[in-house]
């Protein structure tokens, strides 16, 4: 692949840490965004501070950068809270961030001559399961969004579409299922699943409980998402608006066999509570017809990795 010059939005982030060590091993030179300096983050040919709700920064960063393609992976989050959390406390903020500030990215890419701007949307934005007619949905069903973070996603892909039909500005949105891995350090929804990846390393606390719901969902390592992501900024033209990006689908019963064949010797209780959204699955065919790709980890080794990490205390893996 030609290396090409690229801007990682949100390149502090759970996610952007990972697409950017893929992006620098792709090839590419990549340069890093965000609203603090990283730091452990020595691979960034270059690195600016400011944020994506300011477009007078957003112009002297791309004059600066001058990338060939650009991945957002920004988002409006509170301190030690997730976006989802983050959104429904300050709705004002999340779409100042996840809405405007899109719209201002997606005005800067296309004045400065950006042939492709990869970002992260969400599964939150196609809502309940009940509310599709089908069991597994792609990425041509109707959005549903139950929550703020996936009303402003839902906006923003609003945004994209139109950029990609009227101004030839390629706008690829990432939808990614439930993403688990090494560096997810903000709290909510994830946080039983991590205490008990964490209760499956030898010295932790042999007695656990967990609240989760019975329902199956779909998950996706971090190191995948990250993949995908770098696999779109470098495909050639004429990609579609929307990817869903999926490792499998899985239920807590197979999260707890898979921790205890981990920790023979943990006690796990797992307390039944309905969620307060049960998404739907997804279909992720799309990318692996256009592109090629295709998750290296499925839902199982996906859970097995993340038992690891949280056993050898791993920061960082793609």
């Amino acid at each position: 692949m030609t290396a090409r010059r690229l801007l990682v939005i949100g390149c502090n982030g759970f996610i952007g840490r990972h697409v950017t060590i893929a992006a620098v091993r792709s090839g590419m030179e990549v340069h890093g965004f965000d609203r603090a300096a990283p730091s452990r983050q020595s691979a960034l040919a270059g690195f600016h501070a400011g944020s994506l709700a300011d477009p007078a920064c957003l112009e002297r960063v791309f004059a600066a950068v001058r990338p060939d393609r650009v991945i957002s992976l920004a988002a409006h989050a509170g301190a030690g809270s997730g976006p989802g959390l983050s959104a429904e406390r300050d709705i004002d903020a999340a779409f100042a961030v996840n809405v405007e500030g899109f719209r201002s990215l997606v005005a800067t890419c296309r004045a400065h001559g950006v042939s492709r701007l990869v970002w992260a949307s969400s599964t939150t934005v196609l809502g309940q399961q009940a509310d599709h007619a089908s069991d597994l949905v792609d990425e041509a069903a109707p959005r549903f969004p139950a929550g703020i973070y996936g009303l402003t996603k839902s906006l923003a892909e609003e945004v994209g579409a139109f950029a990609h039909r009227h101004w030839g500005l390629e706008v690829v949105g990432v939808r990614p299922t439930l993403v688990l891995g090494p560096g997810h350090s903000y709290g909510g929804l994830l946080d039983p699943l991590k205490a008990l990846f964490e209760a499956c390393r030898p010295a932790a606390p042999a007695t656990l409980t967990i609240g989760w719901g019975r329902h199956r969902f779909d998950i996706v390592h971090v190191g995948d998402v990250a993949e995908a992501c770098v696999a779109l900024a470098a495909a050639p033209p004429g990609l579609r608006p929307l990817y869903h990006v999926n490792g499998g689908t899985t239920d807590i019963d197979a999260i707890a066999a898979l921790a205890r064949a981990a920790r023979p010797e943990l006690d796990l209780t797992v307390r039944e509570e309905a969620p307060p959204v049960v998404f739907p699955l997804v279909a992720a065919d799309r990318i692996a017809a256009d592109i090629g790709f295709r998750a290296r980890y499925g839902a199982d080794e996906t859970i097995r990795r993340c038992i690891e990490h949280a056993r050898n205390r791993e920061e960082c893996y793609v």
